[in-house]
């Protein structure tokens, strides 16, 4: 897997922004971030990133599409607008980014609508780290203390959760 910046979000205030949410979201969205860290070393001249993945129902691809292509059972589905307030409120920031080799053709074919929330890691010590999924669970405990309330803020503009449509 390899993360690549974009140029400008393309996104305006009415469009939807789609997140696939599993059972236990805050815990697995948060296990997801620390594990991808290093993923984003050397984008914006960051040693790493903790990221949440979301898509953007633009340009050729539609909701069903987002939903229809990603594995997991549950979504959620935020205007950019409110996504966009979310964020500049808990300091989180929106990257356009295109994850590449992600070994799954269906996901390739959303990439260019792919966003990252960056979490806030003014919190987190990171020093002399190449990779935190070397790092112990007692290490991590610290880390995810402090991703956590960013997660909860992410995610609630998300909320409703909801079920995968049945035939996707």
């Amino acid at each position: 897997m390899g993360v690549e910046l974009r140029g400008e979000v393309e996104l305006h205030a009415d469009d939807e922004v789609v997140i696939h949410m599993g059972a236990g979201a805050v815990e697995t969205v948060t296990t997801s971030a620390i594990l991808n860290w290093h993923q984003y070393r050397g984008i914006k001249d960051r040693r790493g990133a903790f990221t949440v993945s979301v898509f953007g129902a633009i340009k050729d691809v539609s909701e069903r599409d987002i939903i229809d292509r990603l594995p997991q059972k549950q979504f959620g589905r935020a205007s950019y607008g409110d996504l966009k307030t979310t964020c500049e409120q808990a300091h989180l920031d929106i990257w356009p980014t295109t994850i590449t080799d992600t070994g799954n053709e269906e996901i390739e074919k959303l990439q260019h609508v792919h966003f990252d929330i960056v979490l806030p890691d003014d919190a987190v010590d990171t020093a002399g780290a190449d990779n935190l999924t070397d790092w112990s669970d007692d290490d991590l405990r610290p880390v995810r203390e402090a991703l956590r309330p960013s997660v909860v803020d992410l995610l609630e503009v998300f909320k409703p959760r909801l079920p995968k449509p049945r035939g996707g």
